[in-house]
């Protein structure tokens, strides 16, 4: 079957065009078929007006329509159609005004199907008349070009977080290492009596540890009992409900057996803070480089 592709500009007027001539060739031949009809029933009447005391002679001594028709057609040559026309012409139409329109009518009948039939046997005429149709439509509907054509701009490449929406986002972290991200749009500020708002649906044993406000396109560190610290984006946590209850954080960081998280804190590239310092419970310290634990 027809498989669609990429046309040049040269492609597409050809397309066009070759369209056009369809549609003009088809408009045309109705026109001309439309015509000829016409015609054909023109010239019945035509006859009918001219042996007018004949006809109407014939029609009063007959029985009923049909043997009129019949009558009609054998004494003076005319189709059933023409025959028919005959029967359902007014009398207004025998006066010298309404016959005098009917052969203007015939006169301007032939032209039409002469002009058809020249435009149908010259493929010139018809490229005329695409030309005519376009410059027509040009005046009617064109205006001014509202854009401008520029050099083609040097391609840009986009990076995932350069794609995603920056917005400040409500980060949770619970007791059995289930964390959830929220747009902080959720939440509003209520004044004195107000009731809250559920912030996370947790199980009966289970607590929230860490819950802070950051951008969605900050960079999230966990740090584990053993001393192992993981970096995942924040926009990589899907937004939840108020009412979600989160997912594990295995879904996100690769935890060794026994191993949890302890701690999280969020880092922005726009910080001037170059280092992160550890302390330990047994008065140890170290100082780190945030650009070697970023991702």
């Amino acid at each position: 079957g027809l498989q669609p592709k990429i046309l040049s500009y040269a492609e597409i007027l050809r397309e066009f065009i070759t369209h056009r001539i369809i549609v003009i060739r088809n408009r045309t031949e109705y026109k001309l078929k439309k015509a000829e009809s016409r015609l054909h029933i023109n010239e019945g009447l035509l006859i009918a007006i001219n042996n007018i005391d004949e006809v109407i002679e014939l029609i009063k001594k007959s029985e009923n329509p049909q043997e009129a028709r019949q009558k009609l057609t054998q004494k003076f040559s005319l189709s059933d159609s023409q025959a028919e026309a005959i029967l359902k012409m007014p009398l207004s139409r025998l006066t010298n005004l309404q016959t005098q329109k009917l052969i203007e009518e015939k006169q301007d009948l032939l032209l039409n199907i002469t002009k058809y039939k020249a435009i149908l046997a010259d493929k010139q005429k018809i490229f005329e008349i695409i030309k005519k149709e376009t410059r027509d439509l040009i005046d009617k509907y064109g205006d001014e070009r509202r854009t401008e054509i520029r050099e083609k701009a040097p391609d840009v490449t986009l990076t995932y977080k350069e794609t995603i929406p920056e917005e400040e986002t409500v980060i949770v972290l619970t007791e059995n290492q289930m964390i959830k991200r929220m747009a902080l749009s959720l939440y509003q500020s209520q004044r004195r009596g107000g009731k809250g708002k559920r912030g996370i649906k947790i199980r009966e044993e289970d607590l929230i540890r860490q819950m802070f406000i950051t951008s969605s396109h900050d960079t999230i560190l966990l740090f584990t009992q053993q001393g192992r610290v993981y970096s995942i984006p924040a926009y990589e946590i899907p937004l939840g409900s108020r009412y979600s209850q989160g997912k594990a954080l295995v879904n996100y960081v690769d935890l060794q057996s026994e191993e949890i998280i302890t701690d999280i804190t969020a880092i922005s590239e726009s910080q001037d803070a170059k280092t992160l310092i550890f302390v330990t419970k047994q008065g140890y310290i170290k100082k780190t480089e945030l650009k070697g634990l970023l991702k």
